[in-house]
């Protein structure tokens, strides 16, 4: 069953777990997404009472990626450094003993 506070285009988007969603809350007058630390909107200043259910939050970060496209980007989780230097180095000695011996001199 769709959730109505989703969007139903979900497909376009896979919302990455980066940030989680217990550390944002949405803005009831502006929808916009603030971090839990902040005491008032940074869109619209609005100091009260915010929409914290994870779902509220999420369709508000769905909302955000409709508009700002580019933002995916940042929001998806990079690869580790650790795991890519591990990975060249993996392929660099791989490389070095795949190569063929010519036994003809």
């Amino acid at each position: 069953m769709q959730n109505p506070l989703l969007p139903a285009d979900l497909g376009r988007y896979l919302l990455p777990r980066r940030f989680a969603v217990q550390k944002l809350k949405r803005c009831p007058v502006c929808g916009t997404v603030n971090p839990r630390a902040n005491a008032e909107c940074f869109q619209c200043s609005w100091r009260g009472e915010f929409e914290t259910h994870p779902l509220a939050v999420e369709a508000g970060l769905y909302e955000l990626l409709d508009r700002c496209p580019e933002i995916a980007e940042l929001l998806m989780e990079q690869p580790r450094p650790i795991a890519r230097i591990r990975t060249a180095c993996t392929r660099l000695v791989a490389r070095i003993f795949r190569r063929r011996v010519d036994f003809w001199i």
